[in-house]
């Protein structure tokens, strides 16, 4: 049961018990007892509720756990990845794959150190990284089944077009996200060679 209903319901037991024992204990008027009740009621109700900091430390809770949650799925794919780049065959695809797993590697890292990012991440970790993920184990799967020669080669040539699309889409993601670090970085340098200059060190 939610927080408001539990809330609702303690409201109800209170005003009802307050009903019964000020109406029929003690022979009280019924619409008067009536009043009281739903007054009780509306208090039970009203102090019941979260205030606002209360509510603002749920949701940055619930907002630190949704983080967490997207975290482990992103590090669970990371691994189906690895794993299957492992059992790969044909030389220059598991070279390519390599390459897609190394930049996604790279990804997780920085969101590891930097869990703010996360959110500006989610279409990495909820569809390509996922979908990378799906890819590769079903080609692993497939490759293993003993395919002919000519649906092998199209499967690979398939799966290769698919690796260096996956690893330009991940290091342009790193690269949004550390672009503002990047500016910052820069800003710092041009501010430290003018003050150099300024006072004849360069």
């Amino acid at each position: 049961m939610k927080k408001d209903g539990y809330r609702s319901l303690l409201a109800g037991v209170c005003a009802s018990a307050f009903f019964l024992i000020f109406f029929l204990g003690l022979g009280w008027n019924f619409f008067l007892c009536i009043l009281f009740a739903v007054l009780l009621f509306a208090a039970v109700w009203f102090l019941g509720k979260p205030g606002k900091k209360a509510e603002a430390s749920r949701q940055t809770e619930d907002r630190e756990k949704e983080l967490f949650r997207s975290m482990r799925e992103a590090k669970k794919d990371f691994e189906s990845i690895r794993k299957n780049v492992g059992q790969i065959r044909d030389p220059q695809l598991k070279a390519q794959t390599e390459s897609m797993c190394r930049a996604a590697g790279n990804i997780l890292a920085y969101l590891e150190k930097h869990p703010e990012k996360i959110p500006a991440a989610r279409r990495f970790i909820d569809y390509y990284q996922d979908t990378a993920s799906t890819l590769l184990a079903k080609y692993v799967e497939l490759e293993s089944a003993g395919l002919s020669d000519s649906q092998t080669q199209a499967l690979g040539e398939s799966m290769k077009r698919a690796a260096c699309a996956l690893t330009d889409a991940f290091r342009k993601q790193l690269g949004k996200m550390v672009e503002n670090e990047v500016t910052d970085m820069e800003a710092d340098i041009t501010v430290m060679e003018q003050m150099m200059r300024m006072e004849g060190l360069k």
